[in-house]
């Protein structure tokens, strides 16, 4: 006798999982694993995922909504900033009128100082001292 043929199979001889538990010469597969314990395991299998899937979902969600609010609040920000007001326009052009104005000036001074010297104030080559005393002894 084969000891297989007299392994006790849960739910007895008609059920449909003592059938897959058939061989096709009428005797029994060993089994590692109660067939209660495997459906066990596959359902808390099914609800670890479940879980994970739901948890996964709602991280994904809360980390999107933060991105958008933070883009959203961004713009939001660059566009309120970005545009001056009338008075700081005001303020800007008179800025630069007073720049050029006295960007301005401050050539019409370089260029009226008395006895018509140059930019840098260095003498004319014809006012030089020492030519002149070397004019002198020839």
């Amino acid at each position: 006798m084969d000891l297989l043929n007299f392994i006790p199979t849960l739910g007895g001889m008609g059920n449909a999982s003592s059938n897959s538990l058939m061989t096709m010469d009428g005797g029994y597969k060993p089994r590692l694993v109660e067939p209660g314990i495997e459906s066990y395991v596959k359902g808390t299998l099914k609800q670890c995922k479940q879980f994970k899937n739901q948890y996964s979902n709602v991280m994904y969600n809360i980390i999107m909504f933060s991105v958008f609010i933070g883009v959203f609040g961004i713009i939001l920000f660059v566009k309120f900033k970005g545009k001056m007001t009338k008075g700081e326009k005001r303020k800007r052009n008179r800025d630069k009128q007073h720049y050029i104005l006295s960007k301005l000036q401050q050539m019409n001074a370089i260029r009226s100082k008395p006895n018509g010297r140059m930019i840098t104030d260095l003498p004319n080559w014809n006012e030089h001292p020492e030519k002149e005393i070397l004019n002198r002894f020839r």
